[in-house]
């Protein structure tokens, strides 16, 4: 999600990845095209439930990520 959160503020700007749109097919390309040529409304359903699992401070994984990048999402709409 980060990569198609760069594609869209590019593309929202100078658009100096256009060349990457022709040349690459991984997944955030795929999603950034169908997200900026076809899709006309965004709907998020983000759960906030809080795991157990998640709390241990010896886990590596922030699952805040997902809240932060609806927020960024949000914000450049």
């Amino acid at each position: 999600m980060n990569k198609v959160i760069r594609y869209a503020k590019d593309y929202l700007g100078e658009n100096e990845l256009y060349e990457e749109w022709d040349l690459q097919k991984d997944g955030a390309l795929l999603i950034s095209r169908f997200l900026f040529e076809e899709v006309t409304d965004i709907n998020f359903c983000v759960g906030r439930a809080v795991n157990p699992t998640h709390q241990n401070p010896d886990f590596s994984i922030n699952f805040n990520i997902k809240m932060n990048l609806v927020e960024i999402g949000r914000a450049h709409v």
